[in-house]
């Protein structure tokens, strides 16, 4: 499963590279679920919108996990970084309800999926 999202995901972000259509959409099918990539390449072909961690829980952990692939298990193997309350990203695909974004730290890119209740839109 995480091999045929991470294929159309790259062939996601290839064609956003080279075509310059209104909106690019992709079915991934799985034995589990069907989910559906959509990006708009209008204006800006790297980023849907940009936005801001929010509603992070300041009793809890208090930071957003970002993982290396959307629905799935949780856990240290499938997270790969944190975002903290602020911290800017920029939202690249949507499948359901988790966002593929990229950000900035300390002058180098990262990228990763993340729940969409904890992002909002600049």
């Amino acid at each position: 499963m995480a091999k045929t999202i991470a294929a159309a995901v790259f062939v996601l972000i290839a064609a956003m590279s080279y075509v310059n259509a209104q909106t690019i959409q992709t079915t991934v099918r799985t034995t589990m679920r069907t989910t559906t990539v959509s990006a708009d390449t209008e204006g800006d072909a790297s980023c849907l919108f940009t936005g801001r961690v929010v509603g992070l829980n300041p009793y809890g952990d208090n930071f957003l996990s970002v993982r290396r692939r959307p629905y799935g298990p949780s856990g240290p193997d499938d997270e790969k970084d944190e975002l903290f309350t602020n911290n800017q990203v920029c939202v690249m695909l949507t499948a359901g309800r988790w966002l593929f974004v990229q950000y900035e730290r300390a002058g180098r890119m990262y990228s990763g999926w993340v729940f969409d209740r904890y992002i909002r839109e600049d």
